[in-house]
């Protein structure tokens, strides 16, 4: 806890928790985060905290117990602003990390991508008396969805999606 007193005599009183998450990351994924990222937690309970990460390991770690597991980078975030979580000190928690984010965006289910023989991608859309490929350009991708750029395609357009 830091307490501050400014020029006009008002006094300010902050608090930064201590507590860390100390996760992994693969190698091939380290260009997902950089020391600064924010991430979200989520705790056992469910309820979620805002995290910073403020170490990223230099050098890889080969597992020795599980010979086909890829190489990873320790990583350590500080828990943001929040000074109660130490019921939870060593249960084990999810970290989330958003690179980028797309709000508005014409989307389809990634599934429904075709890729094309000579490159790139295509959506098969339905038409009054057959189906046509028409090419696409994607963008961001989370949670089984693309972001569908540069298309004639409109919002309602109907595609063909594989069936689970």
């Amino acid at each position: 806890i830091v307490t501050q007193i400014d020029e006009y005599g008002e006094t300010s009183i902050t608090s930064q928790s201590l507590q860390n998450v100390e996760t992994s990351i693969e190698v091939a994924d380290q260009n997902l985060i950089e020391i600064g990222s924010e991430v979200a937690i989520e705790l056992p309970d469910e309820s979620t905290t805002k995290g910073t990460v403020s170490k990223i390991g230099s050098i890889a770690v080969i597992p020795q117990s599980n010979q086909n597991a890829d190489p990873y980078l320790d990583v350590s975030i500080s828990v943001d602003r929040d000074t109660s979580l130490h019921k939870w000190t060593g249960a084990p928690v999810t970290v989330s990390v958003t690179k980028e984010l797309a709000k508005n965006v014409l989307a389809a289910p990634i599934t429904s991508l075709l890729a094309l023989l000579g490159g790139g991608y295509a959506l098969e859309v339905l038409g009054p008396v057959e189906t046509i490929l028409v090419p696409v350009e994607t963008g961001v991708y989370a949670d089984g969805w693309v972001e569908i750029l540069d298309s004639n395609l409109k919002v309602g357009t109907q595609i063909v999606t594989p069936v689970k």
